[in-house]
């Protein structure tokens, strides 16, 4: 991402305390245990990507201000709407910067119910990586009309990658959204073996 992160770039309203019922907290739960397997993936930087799952009323989120190397339980805030450049939600904390993404994606593919966004620190190669997926030219993270970019085109794509930025990837079971991300993992670091094979720069 050439963009330096600056935070949030949506009206935040909040609609008092979150109470996670059984269900949300599972989701919550599931969310959490993420951090070890982008740790173990390399897809850690200073801000370390989101993710969220669809609930009843919204999507669980990781909140805004939350990095994925110190990453807690309770660092997750439920949004409950979007309104163009208005977001609401309920918990302590706004969701993160790419929370419209993830919202227009549940909105757009009704049978998706997970969404997980990695960034790839350092890569560059992002048209060797894309094969015949979606790759989005670089642009600034997290605003409303790259939100309807993702979601216009990951229904038709195993991934969409974001040029200098990172992956978005989305489906409708938690294990079947993480074999993706695992699969988009391994077609990732093969691929940094085949450039650095051919002694091109990747780093």
């Amino acid at each position: 991402m050439s963009e330096i992160y600056r935070g949030i770039k949506f009206k935040a309203v909040r609609q008092g305390e979150w109470r996670p019922g059984a269900d949300e907290k599972k989701v919550a739960a599931q969310l959490f245990s993420l951090k070890d397997d982008y740790r173990q993936w390399g897809f850690l930087d200073l801000n370390g990507g989101n993710f969220s799952g669809r609930v009843p009323g919204g999507c669980v989120i990781k909140r805004t201000g939350a990095y994925l190397e110190n990453l807690q339980p309770t660092d997750f805030s439920k949004m409950t709407k979007l309104s163009g450049e208005t977001v609401y939600f309920q918990g302590e904390y706004p969701p993160s910067s790419e929370c419209r993404s993830h919202f227009l994606i549940y909105q757009k593919c009704p049978r998706y119910n997970f969404v997980f966004h990695a960034h790839l620190p350092g890569f560059t190669n992002y048209e060797i990586l894309a094969g015949p997926n979606c790759l989005l030219p670089d642009q600034p993270y997290g605003t409303l009309d790259l939100a309807r970019q993702i979601a216009n085109n990951i229904m038709n794509s195993q991934f969409v990658l974001l040029q200098n930025h990172g992956v978005f990837v989305a489906d409708e079971t938690f294990e079947a959204a993480r074999n993706k991300l695992s699969a988009f993992y391994e077609q990732f670091r093969k691929t940094k073996e085949q450039i650095a094979l051919h002694g091109r720069d990747f780093s």
